[in-house]
């Protein structure tokens, strides 16, 4: 019956959602304080607006230190889509708050010159447990205790593109995750407590204060059945927090960004079985077609539940099955690594 319903099928797609991957608003658009409205400000502050939404594009803190992205950075203004003003209300005093929007075609252009791949808006939520020692007292980091530091994590995240949800720290949490499981980078019992936020994986910063102006934050990342560590020293625990973010970004970056091979595509075929409905081909269509590694998809064959496709991918097999799995729509079958000939079989989840 659904053979009847191609056709149809095209144009009932619809938009779904999932636990296991949110979609990151802005990140072609820059917010940056400035005293006034002049154009001689703006114009000094385009080149720091247009990096900042490099990074979050293609996860990569040192984006502006490449020659051609910082040769192209004083040209900045060409890119800019539109920008306005507005007002923040600070104790200090009101501050204006320039917003430039950036075209998206022109900052992935200038990613794809420079070879940097491009990170979709589709992206894994992580769950940050941060713990603060400062030789007095040890902290777990939450939009209470130490709000002002949560503020600026939440910022610093924002300015990088990470979705990042802080624990609530409530009884259920503090019945999870013991203060002995963060001290000691116990990952499993903070996996489980990170699934009632629905995220992909768990951040661990564990921050120490060593010297006056030395703080010491050892980091760990858990996602997609991998550990990840990274050691960082600055002069202050925001600066800890900055450095942390930074590694954090550019790892799962390298997983999903995609790097644009220009002219040429790399083509598979990929089955999907238990595919029953109109509704069910819509959801699976729409779902591969959002992909970032995605170039173009068409359909191949029908037969009953089975579904195959012919699809060019932007970067490789393995970028494709690691945006895959950021989701529960589509699951492996068995082997479906190995069968290099037929391409990859996955089954749909209703």
């Amino acid at each position: 019956m659904i053979k009847k319903y191609l056709i149809i099928c095209i144009l009932l797609l619809l938009p779904f959602s999932t636990a296991w991957a949110v979609k990151v608003s802005g990140l072609y658009e820059v917010d940056i304080p400035v005293s006034g409205q002049s154009l001689k400000e703006r114009e000094s502050v385009m080149a720091e607006a247009l990096r900042q939404a490099l990074v979050k594009v293609s996860g990569n803190a040192a984006i502006g230190s490449l020659p051609s992205i910082a040769n192209a950075l004083p040209q900045a203004d060409s890119l800019v889509q539109q920008y306005s003003y507005s007002q923040q209300q600070r104790e200090e005093g009101p501050q204006w708050i320039l917003h430039i929007a950036f075209t998206p075609s022109g900052v992935v252009k200038l990613l794809h010159l420079a070879r940097q791949g491009v990170w979709g808006v589709e992206r894994p939520l992580l769950v940050a447990w941060i713990v603060l020692d400062d030789a007095s007292k040890r902290q777990t980091l939450s939009d209470v205790n130490l709000p002002e530091l949560a503020v600026y994590l939440r910022r610093a995240a924002d300015q990088r593109g990470l979705p990042v949800n802080l624990p609530m720290l409530d009884l259920q949490d503090l019945s999870s995750v013991s203060n002995q499981d963060l001290w000691q980078a116990n990952g499993k019992p903070l996996l489980k407590a990170s699934q009632r936020y629905h995220a992909s994986g768990a951040v661990l910063g564990k921050i120490t204060r060593r010297a006056q102006d030395q703080w010491v934050g050892q980091w760990y990342l858990w996602v997609q059945n991998e550990k990840m560590v990274w050691q960082v020293t600055a002069e202050s625990r925001e600066a800890v927090i900055s450095k942390g973010l930074d590694n954090i970004t550019e790892a799962l970056a390298s997983r999903y960004a995609v790097l644009d091979s220009a002219s040429t595509y790399n083509v598979m075929m990929l089955t999907v079985n238990g595919v029953k409905s109109v509704a069910d081909y819509a959801k699976v269509f729409h779902f591969l077609h959002s992909l970032a590694p995605v170039k173009s998809l068409q359909v191949v064959t029908v037969d009953n539940d089975r579904v195959q496709y012919k699809i060019a991918l932007l970067s490789n097999r393995e970028a494709f099955m690691q945006a895959m799995n950021l989701h529960e729509l589509l699951v492996p079958s068995v082997n479906t690594n190995l069968d290099i000939d037929t391409g990859l079989s996955y089954r749909f989840i209703s």
